[in-house]
């Protein structure tokens, strides 16, 4: 069926992408989790065929693989079939094994990219045959919207087209709810998807990416739908052919293919013509002031369960301690000032610092943290500003850094001109930043009498 292979190039799709009167959704098949490090439905049925292969004593195996045609450069399409014969002896083991497979993995850069899209845009569905959590775990890493997971069909009544919402439609149910597998619980859609998906398709575009078709279930239903006069996109490895059953589908929908190089190359793309800027600085920044968050919880709460010293009642060797700290992994600064702020005993908590310094001499965030106990804890105000000094030697442009040693000249060295330079340093370096508006707009208040100016740094801070 080459004649019916029409392409076109990923930059012509994305030049008509950001209009507002077309909607795109995308579906995801495994190979776009491949490059997050998941094995796509071809590798994982590689694997369990060299282990049917591996415990065969009398040869039933091969005989069986030999019978369904099977070998290792079609093992994808028979991946229901393959999954169910080899954990036929118990099909807990089969969802044991995809969890392993999945977990701990995080979404690559194309994700990113995707949840930017489906928050921002129009484009805000995805249809997806992977059990895995990438696309939603990109949603609360890289955006502030939370998306609609119809991870069961019993859940697709809520799947509808006039939710602004991301949503994220798991054909083969989410990992944590007896996802479907085997040749049977496949071989066809439910009546609740067919439903739901025929209404989606009258009026989103199809957009489909690492999706061979192996299964009867979503292949079915595409097969059999007629023509919605949207089109389709077909996204396929550039040095691959689409097969037959492909071909037909896009074909009856007036759709064009699209050789890519990858998932994430496809999305980096995406990203350079719909000018998303790259996310390491918001990242960073979120990160600082979650911690920041917690760091402030944990302090005020210490202080009012257990006091303001937090001393415990007997005395502690501080030998004693490092020698218990020791054996206590630390990969790193977070540990440290995870494990110091929610210890309650002074002497462990300094102990905890010290230990932290020694294993990370160059980390600033531990040199804040040391810093706001010895002014805080310790009241040695001498030894704290030496320690804030040495924090901004190591990160002279961390906001959070700025605006902490801004308070300390203001609150302790009474140093108000300093302080007011600092904490326009902090401001310059991050307009945004709360906790610099906020003490700010205090200081101008209280300290320099100034208003109007005080106002105008509230309403930012709020």
């Amino acid at each position: 069926m080459a004649d019916d292979y029409r392409k076109t190039t990923l930059k012509k799709l994305i030049l008509d992408f950001d209009r507002e009167d077309k909607k795109y959704c995308f579906i995801l098949g495994a190979g776009a989790s491949r490059q997050s490090g998941i094995r796509t439905g071809g590798e994982l049925a590689k694997a369990w065929i060299n282990q049917l292969f591996e415990n065969d004593p009398t040869g039933e195996e091969k005989k069986w693989i030999d019978g369904k045609g099977i070998n290792q450069n079609n093992a994808g399409d028979f991946y229901s079939q393959i999954y169910e014969k080899r954990f036929e002896l118990n099909s807990q083991d089969g969802y044991d094994e995809l969890q392993k497979e999945m977990e701990g993995k995080e979404p690559s850069l194309g994700y990113s990219v995707l949840a930017q899209i489906l928050a921002k845009l129009e484009h805000n569905l995805v249809i997806t045959t992977n059990f895995d959590s990438l696309t939603e775990d990109a949603l609360f890493i890289y955006t502030q919207k939370k998306p609609l997971i119809i991870g069961h069909e019993s859940l697709c009544g809520y799947l509808t087209i006039s939710l602004k919402r991301p949503i994220i439609a798991k054909i083969h149910r989410d990992l944590l709810l007896n996802p479907k597998s085997s040749e049977q619980e496949t071989k066809s859609l439910s009546e609740n998807w067919i439903i739901a998906l025929t209404e989606v398709f009258k009026t989103y575009t199809p957009l489909v990416i690492g999706y061979g078709g192996n299964d009867g279930s979503l292949m079915g239903f595409l097969e059999g739908m007629e023509n919605t006069g949207l089109g389709m996109f077909w996204c396929h490895l550039e040095n691959e052919i689409p097969n037959d059953r492909i071909m037909h589908i896009v074909k009856k929908q007036n759709g064009w293919f699209i050789p890519i190089e990858g998932f994430d190359e496809m999305m980096l793309l995406f990203n350079e013509s719909l000018d998303y800027k790259l996310l390491d600085e918001e990242m960073k920044k979120t990160s600082e002031e979650r911690v920041d968050e917690y760091r402030k919880q944990v302090y005020e709460l210490r202080e009012k369960v257990f006091g303001k010293t937090g001393e415990s009642e007997k005395p502690v060797d501080i030998t004693d301690v490092f020698k218990s700290l020791e054996k206590t992994e630390i990969t790193s600064w977070l540990d440290v000032v995870m494990k110091a702020v929610t210890e309650k005993d002074i002497k462990k908590k300094e102990a905890i610092y010290k230990l932290g310094l020694g294993k990370f001499p160059e980390n600033a965030e531990i040199m804040l943290d040391y810093a706001i106990f010895l002014e805080e804890y310790q009241k040695e105000y001498n030894k704290a500003d030496e320690y804030y000094k040495k924090a901004l030697e190591i990160a002279p442009n961390h906001a959070n850094i700025l605006s902490n040693y801004a308070r300390f000249m203001w609150i302790i060295k009474q140093n108000y001109d300093k302080a007011e330079d600092y904490y326009q340093k902090s401001l310059k370096i991050d307009p945004s930043f709360e906790g610099s508006l906020g003490n700010y707009a205090l200081f101008l208040y209280n300290i320099r009498k100034d208003y109007d100016k005080a106002e105008e740094y509230y309403k930012k801070a709020l």
